[in-house]
């Protein structure tokens, strides 16, 4: 709708040029007879007024649509601010969401427009930030599971072929309840690790 409301106002200032364009050329009306030329000049008179009116119109109608899109956007700068400063840890897909509804919106007049985006992009960039540090905090600890994994399995597959029964098999326990402990790990990296502890833990208890 608001397309079409611009492309209308688009037809309309181009006929407001060709009718200026027209009573500019004297010579178009001179070439009629007097009567029909005042009869022409008043028609082209009412034809540029009721054309101006509705062109005034519709750049109203734009500018009040321009206006009531700017409580849409503070609304999004607000929860662009909870995400930046909630207690909890904000996450990719909300912050899209938020993102993607500032994407829909319509247009704004230009100083509104720019000094809300410049506060939203603020703290959309507050938010990543904040996401970001908890990823990497995320991944140093899987990190930390792996080489505590791999550790294990170097223990696991230095008893494998332990002939000392009795205290391999206490030893071997203590390290299936510590891999249990180990914590998280990426799900390739872990389906390949626990290969590993398991082969060398079946090869002694087998």
């Amino acid at each position: 709708q608001e397309t079409l409301a611009s492309d209308d106002r688009k037809r309309i200032d181009a006929a407001l040029k060709e009718l200026r364009e027209v009573g500019e050329r004297g010579d178009l009306l001179q070439a009629l007879p007097p009567k029909e030329r005042g009869e022409a000049r008043d028609q082209l008179r009412a034809l540029r007024e009721a054309l101006s009116a509705r062109a005034a119109e519709l750049r109203e109608a734009e500018d009040w649509k321009r206006w009531a899109n700017v409580p849409r956007a503070e609304a999004l700068v607000a929860a662009a601010k909870e995400l930046a400063e909630r207690a909890e840890e904000p996450t990719i897909p909300l912050l899209k969401t938020v993102q993607q509804a500032w994407k829909e919106l319509g247009p704004m007049p230009s100083k509104k427009s720019k000094e809300l985006w410049d506060t939203f992009k603020a703290h959309c960039d507050a938010a990543f930030a904040r996401i970001k540090v908890g990823r990497d905090a995320e991944n140093e600890k899987l990190a930390g599971n792996v080489a505590s994994k791999e550790a294990l399995i170097v223990q696991a597959e230095a008893l494998a072929d332990s002939t000392d029964w009795d205290a391999t098999a206490v030893a071997m326990k203590e390290l299936q309840k510590r891999w249990k402990e180990s914590g998280p790990v990426p799900r390739k990296a872990g389906d390949e690790l626990w290969k590993r502890f398991r082969t060398a833990c079946d090869r002694f208890f087998e």
